[in-house]
């Protein structure tokens, strides 16, 4: 496989920051990179493991983080969260362009971008410690050739949560607001999907199993076309 794969999976267009979904402000904006990295004519995937005393301690992610309002694109979001958190320079990464926006069930909107990072010696990387506990090179033929395991969470909307001393706080007063009933409970139930990848025994699941499954797809298709173009 060659980076023309890689290339035509993204979009090419500018990434428009806040137009085209409705009320993003209400949400956690966000940007990651998807950072492959080529070695000896193969192709790896760059991912990080979380250090253990912050949010979301221990899982496998990509480098990236929140929108913040100096960044001057959600790319350069992507570019500077990569920068800090695995210890690389700019002139190190090339980004080859944006794949589709995800929205999370959690109120969080990504931006994922595809990347190639020129890296000699992965030993010689100083990580952000207080933020990466240490990285991963996954080979790309890894996820070509497992396909993730399945899970699914239900999903309901209620108009109550159970506070932290286990007492009922409502939410949406329904009964006083005159809605209908069925509204004063739980509502809306729906399964999700969840992807989960083992690798050496690091599972890589939630969001990023979401992205790297949907990458994984699109370079398959990819590869299958040029193959039937050449015969």
């Amino acid at each position: 496989m060659n980076d023309h794969v890689l290339k035509r999976i993204v979009n090419h267009k500018e990434v428009s920051d806040g137009h085209g979904i409705f009320r993003r402000d209400r949400y956690l904006n966000a940007a990651v990179l998807i950072p492959f990295v080529k070695h000896q004519e193969a192709w790896y995937v760059l991912l990080q493991k979380r250090a253990k005393d912050i949010r979301q301690g221990g899982e496998i992610c990509f480098p990236g983080g929140g929108h913040e309002k100096q960044d001057s694109s959600y790319m350069e979001t992507a570019i500077r969260e990569t920068i800090e958190e695995i210890g690389i320079t700019r002139q190190q990464i090339q980004v080859f362009g944006k794949l589709d926006t995800y929205i999370g069930r959690s109120g969080v909107i990504i931006e994922p971008f595809i990347a190639e990072l020129t890296i000699d010696d992965l030993h010689a990387l100083e990580p952000d410690h207080r933020e990466v506990e240490k990285l991963l090179l996954v080979p790309l033929i890894h996820f070509m050739n497992h396909e993730p395991q399945l899970y699914h969470i239900q999903v309901e909307q209620a108009s109550y949560i159970i506070d932290e001393d286990g007492q009922h706080k409502t939410l949406l007063p329904v009964k006083e607001l005159g809605l209908p009933n069925r509204y004063a409970g739980t509502w809306g139930s729906s399964l999700h999907e969840i992807y989960v990848y083992d690798y050496q025994g690091e599972l890589i699941w939630g969001i990023t199993a979401d992205i790297l499954y949907d990458v994984v797809k699109k370079m398959a298709h990819e590869i299958e076309n040029e193959e039937e173009k050449a015969f």
